[in-house]
């Protein structure tokens, strides 16, 4: 099944295209010429995905043994492309701020390409207090751990597949005992109750999400926020914990250009509320602009 979605004017597809060929090893993703294939799990089974850009649509194609129904595919594509963030008032109100306003129109399409939520999450716990080149190492290994392989890339692994693989193997390809828990409770609680992670969310639940989220040992904030945003396009989310965003702000801000220079927590946290509600696209910003200039 093929679909295609009429893009705004404004959208620039290489944002996706570099997020999803972060991994200098694609296993679970792959850029052939202009085109994202991505594989997933679907009712169990691995399931293709293909987007690529033509003439102001983005084109999806799904190939699998248990390919989604139309709506829901289109749901799934919208939501991975970053396409119901509103980044075109997020530009209009703060392109012109003293601090922000540079980094916005140097990168004035950008959005946070999305992941399903369980994927989303179980990268945030992968993530914590590491590199972002040890992460992928460890990512990499996840996936290929789940050993579910289809036309030439492996499935992300769904919280079944998880919690299948145990504590040991987690172990055994990086994960720390922490992590490993951490992933495991979560992946078992998904299974217990589907709405623990849901498709989708309203804004006015995600601190309820949040909030489930940090009563699993190993789950803290930080992890919380990047899954709302990741997973769930919560732009207002708080990420001042993150020590790059900290460090961005400092260097956007001062000059500062080290950990030690950089503003507190509770600093970032007072200097982002003033682009409520979306905190956490400054952040994105912040992230993008480091990436590409230190």
């Amino acid at each position: 099944m093929s679909l295609r979605i009429a893009l705004p004017p404004d959208y620039d597809f290489m944002h996706l295209r570099r997020f999803y060929g972060r991994d200098p090893e694609p296993t679970g993703e792959t850029i052939e010429a202009q085109t994202i294939r991505k594989n997933i799990l679907h009712r169990g089974a691995p399931l293709q995905l293909a987007l690529w850009v033509d003439n102001g649509y983005l084109h999806a194609h799904q190939q699998g043994e248990l390919p989604m129904h139309d709506e829901q595919f289109e749901l799934l594509v919208t939501h991975l492309a970053g396409l119901q963030q509103n980044t075109a008032d997020f530009r209009q109100q703060f392109g012109n701020h003293p601090d922000m306003g540079v980094l916005i129109q140097q990168a004035p399409s950008l959005f946070v390409p999305q992941l399903m939520p369980f994927e989303a999450l179980s990268w945030a716990i992968i993530g914590q207090l590491i590199s972002v080149a040890a992460a992928t190492t460890i990512r990499r290994r996840f996936i290929l751990l789940g050993e579910q392989e289809h036309l030439g890339l492996w499935a992300y692994p769904d919280a079944s597949t998880t919690l299948g693989l145990g504590f040991d193997k987690l172990r055994g390809i990086g994960f720390s005992a922490t992590k490993a828990r951490a992933l495991l409770a979560a992946a078992e609680t998904q299974l217990q109750d589907p709405r623990f992670l849901p498709s989708s969310l309203a804004h006015d639940t995600a601190s309820e999400l949040s909030q489930r989220l940090q009563k699993i040992p190993g789950i803290g904030p930080w992890t919380a926020q990047y899954t709302l945003l990741r997973g769930y396009n919560h732009l207002a989310g708080d990420m001042s914990n993150d020590l790059a965003v900290r460090r961005g702000l400092g260097a956007l801000t001062t000059g500062a250009l080290t950990a030690k220079e950089a503003p507190t927590a509770i600093q970032t946290r007072q200097w982002l509320e003033q682009f409520a509600p979306y905190q956490a696209l400054v952040a994105a910003h912040l992230w993008h602009w480091q990436s590409q200039h230190f």
